[in-house]
């Protein structure tokens, strides 16, 4: 992760602590902790962030019903998601791009899953 050392620590509890929230499908938490991980974060690892950020938000809009928003979403994730890897606090799945790919081509919009890679 490209931030000074305090920052890097923060941005990686935040990671940490947004990934938590999105496996327990409080996908709002997961948003907002990714988000303050995001204005601690620089280069390639940004937009990566972003593309986490761009995936909460698409799951706390399916769960609604609103699937044009969530749809819209997953494909920002999803291009934010396979650009050239960064060196992030938490290593994600191999092949994230791809699932949330796939989960904005089905009708049901299903959650894309992020672990720990």
């Amino acid at each position: 992760m490209q931030t000074g050392s305090r920052r890097g620590a923060d941005a990686a509890e935040d990671l940490r602590n947004g990934l938590a929230a999105y496996v327990a499908g409080r996908f709002r938490d997961a948003h907002e902790s990714w988000e303050r991980a995001w204005r601690r974060t620089e280069g390639a690892d940004r937009r990566r962030v972003q593309g986490l950020i761009m995936l909460a938000a698409a799951a706390w809009h399916a769960g609604r019903g609103r699937g044009g928003p969530a749809r819209r979403l997953l494909l920002r994730a999803t291009d934010l998601l396979a650009g050239t890897p960064g060196e992030l606090a938490i290593p994600l799945p191999p092949g994230l791009a791809a699932l949330a790919a796939a989960a904005a081509a089905e009708p049901d919009l299903p959650v894309p899953p992020v672990s720990l890679g």
